[in-house]
C-alpha cells in the first residue's frame, strides 16, 4: 500500500500535463477479473491460484485540468476452483473445473482519483490511479450458506451427503459480510478522439482489508477424513477495455 501511495506521488509530480480539459465523464469497461484463493487443511496442505471470471461497470467522473474524480458501480462474478485431495500421499491440487452460484457475486462502488499524463500531442495519454472501494456482497446470511460442491457424492434420504469413492470431497460456501472495503492502484493507457471520447485499456491491482469469501470443505475416504478451509482473499487482478465520454465537449 504505501509503495502505491509513493509512486502515485512521485508521478504526479514529474509528469507531463495534457491540455486541460474539464467538465462531466460518463465511462463502461469490462473485462476479466483474476481473484485470488487460499487453501490450507488440517495435514497442513496448503495451496494458491487466481482464478478468472469476469467484471463490468458503470462510471461517473468530473475532470479539470490532467485531475479527475471518478465513481459509480462495478459487477465482479466469482467462481471457485474446485479442490482434489490425494489420500494416498497426502497431496492437495486445484482442479480445471470450477463452480459458481449468484450469491458469491459482488458489486464493488469505488471512489479514485486520477491524474493523467500527455504521451503525445493530446492524443494519447497514461493516467494512474489510486481509490478506495465498497465490495458489497449479493446475498448474505451469517447461518445460511451462498454455494455448494461435492466431487463423488449424491444425496440420499436425510443424510446430508454420501460419498461414492474412497475419494470425495464437499464444499459449503459462506460470505464474511455484506459490505468490505479494499484499495485499488491501476494504469491506463488511452487515445482521446476529438476531445469528446477516450477508448483505454486498463490493469488494476485490488487489495481488500478483509477475505469476502469462504468455504468448509471435508475430504472423505474409507480411512479418514481431513477438513479444509478456502478463502477468497479478495486480492485481485482486472483487465479491462473501456470507453468514456466527455459530456462537456458536445
Amino acid at each position: 500500500m504505501k509503495i502505491s501511495v509513493i509512486l502515485f506521488l512521485v508521478l504526479l509530480l514529474i509528469g507531463m500535463s495534457g491540455k486541460a480539459q474539464q467538465g462531466l465523464c460518463f465511462s463502461y469497461q469490462n473485462g476479466g477479473i483474476w481473484n485470488q484463493f487460499n487453501y490450507i487443511n488440517a495435514k497442513g496442505t496448503s495451496i494458491q491460484k487466481f482464478t478468472l471470471d469476469g467484471t463490468f461497470g458503470l462510471g461517473l467522473s468530473y475532470q479539470w485540468g490532467s485531475y479527475s474524480v471518478e465513481s459509480g458501480v462495478e459487477f465482479k462474478y466469482t467462481s471457485v476452483p474446485l479442490v482434489s485431495y490425494n489420500y494416498e500421499n497426502s497431496s492437495a491440487s486445484y482442479s480445471s473445473a470450477s463452480y459458481g452460484t449468484s450469491g458469491m457475486n459482488n458489486v464493488g462502488i469505488p471512489l479514485r482519483m486520477r491524474k493523467e499524463f500527455n504521451l503525445f500531442k493530446n492524443i494519447f495519454f497514461l493516467a494512474p490511479e489510486l481509490g478506495l472501494s465498497a465490495i458489497i456482497a449479493r446475498d448474505f446470511d451469517k447461518r445460511e450458506p451462498v454455494g455448494f460442491w461435492g466431487e463423488n457424492i449424491t444425496y440420499q434420504g436425510i443424510l446430508p451427503y454420501v460419498p461414492t469413492s474412497p475419494d470425495s470431497s464437499m464444499g459449503t460456501g459462506y460470505r464474511t459480510r455484506k459490505i468490505n472495503f479494499g484499495c485499488e492502484t491501476s494504469f491506463s493507457l488511452y487515445s482521446r478522439i476529438k476531445k469528446r471520447f477516450d477508448i483505454y485499456l486498463k490493469g488494476t491491482f485490488y487489495s481488500s482489508f478483509s477475505p469476502l469469501y469462504y468455504e468448509n470443505i471435508t475430504h472423505f475416504s474409507s480411512d479418514e477424513t481431513v477438513s479444509a478451509l478456502q478463502t477468497m482473499s479478495g486480492n485481485s487482478l482486472q483487465a479491462q477495455i473501456g470507453l468514456r465520454i466527455h459530456l462537456d465537449e458536445f
